[in-house]
């Protein structure tokens, strides 16, 4: 082969290459690269990125009735690894999130809200992991995936603000933002099964004996002070933006949101990438959206029958 081309390879491009051709056939707008500044050790502000932000925006059934539109903001980091590199993750016996991982919706801005978030439950994924390795016949190396993750995690936040921010500028109504992020790998995905340990491990002959394989899994780190600081300046400043909402509690409930939205990224092997974006563009088609007025008189209804 071409020595080249092997080092185009462990470039990522080719791997970024393709994930854009994946996206753009489930129905994807691709943005291309996401860049947003974040403050170093020395706190001065670098520019930093995410491979690409692909949207998906013309949900509505019925085009002309206003305040019903969804935007689906998806950041993707792609991470190249070898064909023999595998990647390993932990999990924590019985631990499941308490609020729904793959998709985040920001529904207080405007004026209308989706109806139906329990369907958000049908692209959860069957494992919720807590650490990982890039594993390879010479190493055991997290720093690969750590770097994948911290960089989706600094930039949802500054997305949902440069969302917000885009549609105050150019006066339009704002879509009810909904905010996923994936970490791509052509890596296979294995998750440690419950009961392994040091002992039984040391014995094992291959990875199948202590793992099983596995086309997405998420993973949850709670957001650090950093992460926090950041959550409530994104807050403030789309609070700022919109004085003519009058939600009194919506810096709060941004905060609440916005940390909730970045401690959970979905990890997914490229494999499975066309049928997870299908299913999440598909599945965003469908849900139905209610105005906070029409949401009140309904309960109001209700409460007095």
């Amino acid at each position: 082969m071409d020595k080249r081309i092997d080092y185009l390879l462990k470039s990522g491009l080719l791997l970024e290459h393709e994930v854009s051709a994946i996206a753009d056939q489930c129905g994807f707008y691709n943005c291309g690269e996401f860049t947003f500044g974040r403050t170093n050790e020395s706190g001065s502000v670098v520019d930093f990125s995410v491979d690409l932000l692909v949207l998906a925006d013309s949900f509505d059934s019925d085009a002309d009735r206003e305040g019903e539109g969804k935007a689906l903001n998806v950041l993707i980091e792609c991470k190249y690894a070898s064909p023999t590199v595998e990647w390993v993750f932990s999990k924590v016996p019985k631990h499941e999130p308490m609020v729904l991982s793959g998709l985040s919706t920001f529904h207080w801005l405007g004026d209308y809200f989706v109806q139906d978030l329990d369907r958000l439950l049908e692209i959860e994924p069957e494992h919720y992991c807590t650490r990982g390795v890039s594993l390879s016949m010479s190493s055991a190396d997290p720093k690969q995936i750590q770097h994948g993750l911290q960089q989706l995690r600094h930039s949802l936040p500054n997305l949902l603000q440069s969302f917000c921010s885009f549609y105050k500028n150019v006066g339009a109504e704002l879509p009810i933002p909904l905010l996923g992020s994936l970490l791509v790998t052509n890596a296979p995905i294995r998750v440690l099964k419950e009961d392994v340990n040091i002992s039984s491990a040391a014995g094992c002959k291959s990875l199948d004996e202590i793992s099983t394989v596995h086309n997405y899994v998420s993973v949850y780190q709670k957001a650090s002070p950093e992460l926090r600081v950041l959550c409530d300046r994104v807050s403030s400043a789309i609070v700022a933006e919109h004085p003519d909402v009058k939600n009194i509690n919506l810096e709060r409930a941004l905060v609440s949101d916005l940390v909730d939205c970045v401690e959970s990224v979905t990890v997914i092997t490229l494999s499975y990438l066309p049928t997870y974006l299908k299913a999440l563009h598909k599945l965003v088609s469908e849900l139905g959206v209610i105005s906070h007025r029409a949401y009140a008189e309904n309960y109001i209804a209700l409460t007095k029958g």
